[in-house]
């Protein structure tokens, strides 16, 4: 058992393939999953291979060529699924920190981010200036810290007004379920 787990745990680049597979369902090709990460793509697929190896992944042959999916019937899929998930979303400081120097208006993390399923999008992001491009490197840094896409929006602080006014669904969608508002007041 703890030899599985130091194999498992081996490198932080596995650490993030693992918490990928076991959160994003889907087949992915290691070019793919290395340009999400801003990895190397030859570490990538040795890393991969070694969770092929471990049972932690499966090889499915496409007409794109070979992909990798998580294996459900691991003897250990849910419960490595639930301590990922709770060892490595990112605190609160750690997104604040990242968002601070754009002095954003408003920024509430929902969805994956804040442990919810149902959630259409995973960082709401409310500035004066939503064609920053900072805001989209910015949140490239935190897809490569969390090893998940992340899905985003930003409005501007006036539509942000009028669409909360209007009980926007996508607002709705945010702050109705688990949500946490990480820089202003929602």
């Amino acid at each position: 058992m703890f030899q599985e787990l130091s194999k498992l745990f081996a490198t932080p680049l596995r650490i993030k393939l693992v918490k990928l597979f076991a959160l994003e369902r889907g087949a992915y090709r290691a070019a793919a999953v290395a340009s999400q990460l801003g990895a190397p793509r030859a570490s990538v697929a040795a890393e991969i291979s070694s969770l092929h190896r471990l049972g932690i992944v499966r090889r499915v042959r496409t007409p794109q060529g070979l992909e990798f999916v998580w294996n459900s019937d691991y003897a250990h899929a849910l419960s490595l699924q639930q301590f990922i998930i709770a060892v490595t979303t990112p605190t609160d400081q750690v997104v604040q920190r990242s968002f601070k120097p754009l002095s954003p208006y408003l920024v509430v993390v929902a969805g994956t981010l804040a442990d919810e399923t149902r959630g259409a999008v995973d960082i709401l992001i409310v500035t004066k200036r939503p064609q920053d491009p900072r805001i989209g490197k910015v949140v490239k840094r935190l897809e490569a810290t969390t090893a998940v896409p992340i899905r985003y929006a930003v409005l501007e602080v006036g539509e942000y007004i009028a669409r909360r006014e209007g009980f926007d669904r996508m607002l709705r969608d945010i702050f109705d379920f688990r949500h946490r508002v990480i820089i202003g007041r929602a």
